[in-house]
């Protein structure tokens, strides 16, 4: 049975090295395209949790979450708050993996809505089909087709075309 994602600190992260390297392997093996390629070794996944995740957990720039099953970590999801001044409401969710043989069972949706992503909470994102905003707008079928700026030009010549002709005609008819 998993448990639900929970946030793991930069110590209990380092204690856990081998079994983050090991999902991080297995999922590169079972062909994740997450930045990294096969040939990959187990000590290059280690270098990876070691340098580029456990600096800057420790730092409190990144959060880290685990979801576990059978005491084995199954899943893990990154949040990325390194962000620039005018950016610091927003974060980056990164690196979502789940072991191959726990696939299919919910862990990648639960990991993302742990860390905030757009599926916290079903029908709040602007995308999705359910929120309110996105009901009211007509479907691009039923919307008028935009007019082109030459033929905005050749229906204001036309009229105007038309304008003169009748006042020509309505001065020799006097």
């Amino acid at each position: 049975m998993s448990t639900p994602p929970f946030l793991l600190d930069a110590p209990m992260a380092a204690a856990r090295l081998g079994q983050l390297s090991a999902l991080l392997h297995a999922c590169v093996e079972d062909g994740a395209s997450v930045n990294f390629v096969n040939p990959f070794t187990l000590d290059e996944a280690e270098a990876y949790w070691r340098d580029k995740v456990l600096v800057p957990v420790n730092l409190g720039t990144r959060d880290l979450f685990i979801a576990e099953s059978d005491g084995r970590i199954v899943g893990t999801v990154q949040l990325d708050r390194d962000t620039p001044p005018n950016g610091r409401h927003r974060a980056e969710v990164t690196k979502l993996l789940v072991r191959p043989d726990h696939r299919r069972q919910g862990l990648g949706d639960a990991a993302d809505g742990r860390a905030g992503g757009p599926r916290a909470v079903p029908g709040t994102h602007p995308a999705h089909p359910g929120h309110p905003q996105r009901r009211r707008r007509p479907s691009r079928s039923t919307a008028p087709a935009a007019t082109s700026r030459s033929a905005r030009s050749r229906a204001t010549a036309a009229s105007r075309s038309t304008a003169a002709w009748t006042r020509r005609r309505s001065c020799t008819n006097t």
